[in-house]
């Protein structure tokens, strides 16, 4: 497995352009830096050649000089031998070949080395040309001086002026031939040389950038893996920030670690949310049956069958609330969810409401306070208000001490209508103020008696309270009171909605 891992990462799709693009620069880099010595060798080499062949007409002047000052004759100075001593001695000691033509591409003189009579030796007439015009001559194409030699050599021409007793000037046109398979053989190593350091520098340069793609990839392969673990649902496994040197590798791994943590939280919840459905949806469902088997059977009496199927009817609003709840979640969700704005009298949701805990309230002597007060008109869709309702007043019931109150109060503002729910209780702690209206939160149920609930209630209630663009305030004293309170406002005083915490000790009654 770490064989097929390693060999991925080598032929990994951006490792091989990579090293395409490594070795291209190399190629490139290789061919003008040999290009570039090439040239300079070259011109090197015709420095050195011009040099010699100004030094040799430097002493052929000189030579002439003399020979005049002793001889006032410069007539038989080229072919008596002196300017041939000075060819020879250069060409053995250069190895160059030279040639003394006059102005009419004649060959006056060469070096003996020479393997072609003096008589077959003629400048042509392009050669001529350009010396006439230009006084000077560069070639390295085949050597043009002697038509028995076919090999490739540099050919460079000279004017030399010969200044004669009489004051008149003589121009010849010097020309040496210098053999190239020394520069190109030069050439050649520099291409081989070039060419072997091409391939040692790119299999270095390809062996650093393995290496870090390695050390590089290692890390992307365990996020990977992990992002794979925890697709499968496995969120035990997690990555360590500090064995990365990278920063931005762990600014990757802490990201992937809040992710695998919230991925596992939801799951978490996503695991409770369904257990919870399935015990609230057995409850009543049991209850139900157990009721209508008992009725069908005979089990119930007759003169006690009515008051079964009002307790068969509370538990089918409470399924009723329960499925309406979760339907509503998803379309808050969603966004889809409509409101349809009317005018009631809240008090008939508040006993309505009361009929579906009737039997709770009655077992564990809670008393209920101020529903005598004046009937209140609100502006707000029925049904949703009616949930809000539900929810609070359920987590009343859920979390007020056994023979408790819940005090319910109604009051008209010039701007809204406000409704409050206060239970007596435990209470709780300023801590759990932040979660009450999370999703799925739940408080602590050993100060609940009644353990059921899905933990949406005052979620689904956020919701609700935003959508009529109210108001939900919430406090609490620790063995004391837990008290809700809704501002809704008027039909001509709606406001912008937002949820509010007292600076009292706030409690979910989840």
């Amino acid at each position: 497995m770490a064989d097929e891992a390693k060999k991925s990462r080598i032929f990994h799709p951006l490792a091989m352009r990579i090293v395409c693009i490594e070795i291209l620069a190399m190629l490139v880099c290789t061919i003008i830096i040999s290009l570039i010595s090439i040239s300079m060798y070259k011109h090197s080499v015709f420095s050195s050649i011009g040099k010699n062949d100004g030094i040799l007409a430097v002493n052929m002047l000189k030579c002439y000089k003399e020979e005049n000052e002793e001889e006032q004759d410069s007539i038989n100075w080229i072919p008596e031998g002196t300017a041939q001593e000075l060819l020879d001695w250069n060409t053995e000691a250069s190895h160059v070949l030279y040639f003394l033509f006059d102005t009419e591409g004649n060959c006056v003189i060469c070096s003996k080395q020479v393997n072609c009579e003096k008589a077959k030796i003629h400048l042509d007439d392009s050669a001529l040309q350009i010396m006439q015009k230009d006084g000077k001559y560069l070639s390295d194409t085949l050597a043009m001086l002697n038509p028995e030699e076919n090999h490739p050599m540099i050919s460079k021409g000279s004017v030399i002026s010969f200044l004669e007793p009489d004051g008149t000037t003589t121009n010849y046109y010097l020309f040496s031939n210098t053999v190239t398979s020394v520069m190109d053989a030069f050439v050649i190593r520099i291409w081989m040389f070039g060419l072997l350091c091409c391939i040692v520098l790119s299999g270095i340069l390809i062996g650093v950038t393995v290496f870090f793609l390695n050390r590089h990839q290692k890390p992307l392969e365990q996020m990977m893996r992990i992002a794979q673990q925890c697709a499968k649902g496995n969120y035990t496994e997690h990555l360590n920030p500090g064995r990365f040197e990278e920063p931005s590798y762990e600014a990757m791994t802490y990201s992937i670690n809040e992710l695998a943590y919230a991925a596992e939280n939801a799951e978490n919840q996503r695991k409770q949310f369904v257990s919870n459905v399935s015990h609230e949806l057995r409850t009543p469902m049991t209850i139900i049956s157990g009721y209508v088997d008992g009725m069908l059977d005979g089990t119930v009496p007759k003169n006690k069958r009515g008051q079964y199927l009002s307790i068969v009817s509370q538990e089918m609003q409470r399924l009723k609330i329960l499925i309406s709840s979760m339907l509503n979640l998803t379309r808050f969700d969603n966004g889809t969810i409509q409101i349809h704005y009317q005018l009631f009298p809240i008090q008939d949701l508040v006993f309505r409401t009361i009929l579906m805990f009737e039997s709770r309230l009655e077992k564990r002597h809670i008393t209920l306070v101020g529903l005598d007060s004046e009937p209140v008109q609100v502006w707000g869709d029925p049904d949703l208000i009616g949930q809000v309702i539900y929810n609070l007043f359920e987590n009343a019931v859920k979390f007020v001490n056994t023979g408790g109150t819940i005090t319910f109060t109604f009051t008209e503002e010039s701007k809204n209508t406000i409704l409050t729910i206060r239970n007596t209780g435990a209470g709780i702690s300023k801590e759990e103020l932040p979660k009450i209206f999370e999703r799925f939160y739940k408080s602590d149920d050993s100060r609940s008696h009644d353990k059921t609930g899905l933990g949406i209630g005052l979620d689904i209630t956020k919701h609700i309270i935003r959508l009529h663009k109210a108001q939900i305030f919430v406090s609490s004293e620790e063995g004391e009171y837990t008290e809700f309170s809704i501002h809704l406002p008027k039909k001509e005083k709606l406001e912008v909605p937002h949820i509010n915490h007292t600076e009292e000790n706030p409690k979910e009654t989840m």
